[in-house]
């Protein structure tokens, strides 16, 4: 009889497989593990690529230990960072706190036993130096004097750096082979500073033709070799009008050997601005703030003011 007879029993799913990096307590992919996965997966086939955390959000110390995951197509983050120590990949959908947790407590990678010539340091991973580039980059980026040099809070924030880096390999390390020369660091400062004005130069294009940008200009002379520059900043309101930017635009040389008058000022404002793609009418159509010297008044006497 059919309708006697006992339905089978249901069988079990199978458990679908997870990444070792996806940590989870159910047996079924959360769409955290499934984003791993799939980053796992296009960091191999080289869809995506790792690089150091830039921008706004990057105060805190846990990206001294991660690389945010990128698209290589549209070098957009995709929500995930990767242990430069032990090359396990999270989420950071939800913030930073499994970085963290994950830093301090579950964190396998080793730096080996690999020590430099004295036998005392320990050589610094390739990842790791990075991080302390970019470090050096900041410092002599941001703090343009050498008279507070070693006691400003920029080089105590590089020295940290340097000792975090040493305790994560777990021995000393040796500052020559860390430090970077000079050109490696004018370099770094190069590309980072190409880097943000590729993204910024459309930002304040757009808006001076929304007229929602300003201006402030000012010349200044490096006494030690007599060298006579003029700084241009700009400041606008962000493009959902919520809050205002202010980022130093240019800074160029001024010919030593030229006058300081109006008319010269004004054509090297605008060749430092021309040489990042700005024309003549977008020039003309900024506001400019200026302070009550003769030469900048002169130069911008026919300028919005």
């Amino acid at each position: 009889d059919v309708n006697s007879a006992t339905p089978p029993l249901p069988t079990a799913s199978p458990t679908p497989s997870t990444s070792s990096n996806a940590s989870s307590s159910s047996p079924f992919p959360t769409p955290g593990d499934e984003l791993v996965r799939d980053s796992i997966a296009k960091l191999d086939s080289k869809e995506y690529y790792s690089a150091p955390k830039c921008g706004r959000n990057t105060s805190s110390n846990v990206w001294n230990s991660f690389h945010v995951v990128k698209d290589r197509a549209t070098n957009l983050e995709v929500g995930t960072a990767i242990c430069i120590f032990c090359e396990c990949v999270l989420s950071i959908r939800s913030g930073t706190s499994s970085l963290n947790k994950h830093r301090l407590h579950h964190c396998t990678g080793s730096m080996g036993d690999q020590t430099g010539s004295s036998g005392q340091f320990r050589l610094v991973p390739g990842p790791l130096r990075d991080v302390f580039i970019d470090k050096v980059a900041d410092t002599c980026a941001l703090t343009m004097g050498s008279i507070k040099l070693l006691t400003s809070p920029a080089v105590v924030e590089l020295i940290q750096v340097a000792v975090d880096i040493s305790s994560r390999c777990k021995g000393r390390v040796d500052m020559q082979q860390l430090m970077p020369c000079a050109t490696t660091v004018i370099n770094r400062i190069d590309a980072r500073a190409q880097s943000m004005m590729t993204k910024l130069v459309p930002r304040v294009k757009q808006a001076i033709a929304e007229g929602r940008c300003q201006a402030s200009t000012d010349m200044c002379t490096d006494d030690d070799q007599k060298r006579h520059f003029i700084a241009i900043t700009v400041t606008f309101v962000d493009e959902e009008g919520k809050y205002s930017e202010t980022h130093d635009l240019v800074v160029a040389k001024f010919p030593s050997s030229t006058k300081t008058t109006g008319v010269n000022v004004r054509n090297a404002m605008f060749r430092a601005m021309a040489e990042f793609g700005f024309t003549a009418p977008e020039f003309d159509a900024i506001q400019w703030i200026t302070d009550r010297g003769a030469n900048i008044i002169k130069a911008l006497e026919n300028d919005a003011r």
